[in-house]
């Protein structure tokens, strides 16, 4: 039990240093996702403090409200609070250690290929001002949905396997 509570208040310090502290403590899912997006675009980004990683060839800004943290805490929420009681271990806080480390790694994916693949939308199809936004919020959704279904699943498969090998 004492696992769970640390897992939500792991999640609610996570939301409130996003929320209210500095820039500079989302970087540490800010670089890596920008890292992924310089690499497979080829376009560089410059750093300027308290705004993000900016490309003004491109007018592309990877800030705050990119970061992700969101989905990060439902990755790491949803894999603790559905599969963390299937294990028989006694050690459940290194396993919520793992599933930390997990979400961590799958919102960094999500986030770098949700970013690219707006990118080239948004460079391919011209919108209206307007719905501009719309669309780039939309592929957000999409992009997010569909990872937190995909790591379910995959989860889900995982622990079907443990399952079946106790039997």
């Amino acid at each position: 039990m004492f696992v769970y509570i640390w897992i939500i208040f792991i999640a609610a310090c996570i939301k409130m240093i996003f929320k209210y502290g500095d820039f500079q403590y989302i970087l540490f899912i800010l670089k890596p996702v920008t890292k992924i997006v310089e690499l497979v675009l080829g376009v560089a980004f410059k750093y300027y403090e308290g705004i993000g990683f900016i490309n003004a060839d491109f007018k592309i800004h990877i800030s705050r409200g990119c970061s992700g943290i969101n989905f990060f805490i439902m990755v790491f929420l949803m894999i603790s609070f559905s599969f963390l009681f299937k294990i028989r271990n006694k050690n459940k806080s290194l396993v919520a250690l793992i599933f930390f480390i997990v979400a961590y790694f799958i919102t960094i994916i999500a986030n770098a290929s949700r970013i690219i693949v707006a990118f080239l939308i948004m460079n391919t199809i011209t919108f209206n001002m307007k719905y501009e936004r719309l669309m780039h919020q939309s592929i957000g959704v999409v992009f997010y949905f569909s990872y937190l279904i995909i790591t379910y699943y995959l989860f889900s498969k995982i622990f079907q396997k443990g399952d079946e090998s106790h039997e």
